[in-house]
């Protein structure tokens, strides 16, 4: 058996290629992306009205506390804050749950389970590549050098200095 990437030579029982890493036995086949979870929606939902809520609420119950310990423009600038803030954030949740529910619509698209699979996995195995060739050079090949002339100086200089 040869890699489908690389046609690097692996053995039946090995699951990655051992040269480029890529999966040797991977399914072939991809399930429908699912319907979107309803759960998800409700909680979005339920999140989203508990901001809303409490960034109204919070203010307007805070807001004899702030105008005691502040003047009345700063004590409007903070509810006000507070406020934006709150709707900033339901503003972001809204869109990540159309983000979500665009992501499940979409066809074609694998479900999120196999949005983490590696990305070697196809529909249709790619053909084979022929084996490498049966000799492959020495990567350090020709790569050492000789000392032989460097020794020949040494030994005529007389005995190691570095030893006395």
């Amino acid at each position: 058996m040869y890699c489908p990437t690389c046609g690097a030579e692996a053995s039946e029982r090995l699951k990655f290629c051992k040269r480029c890493g890529a999966a040797l036995n991977a399914p072939t086949e991809t399930t429908a992306p699912g319907k979107f979870p309803s759960w998800l929606v409700v909680f979005f939902l339920l999140l989203i009205g508990f901001i809303s809520v409490m960034g109204l609420i919070i203010p307007l119950a805070a807001s004899q506390d702030l105008v005691q310990h502040f003047n009345a423009g700063d004590a409007m600038r903070i509810i006000a804050l507070i406020v934006v803030a709150a709707l900033a954030l339901d503003g972001l949740l809204v869109w990540l749950l159309l983000k979500l529910i665009r992501l499940y619509q979409q066809p074609g698209t694998p479900a999120p389970s196999q949005l983490a699979a590696p990305p070697a996995i196809q529909v249709a195995p790619p053909p084979q590549l022929a084996a490498p060739p049966a000799s492959v050079g020495s990567v350090t090949e020709h790569t050492t050098r000789n000392f032989e002339e460097y020794e020949d100086l040494i030994r005529a200089r007389g005995p190691n200095r570095d030893t006395q």
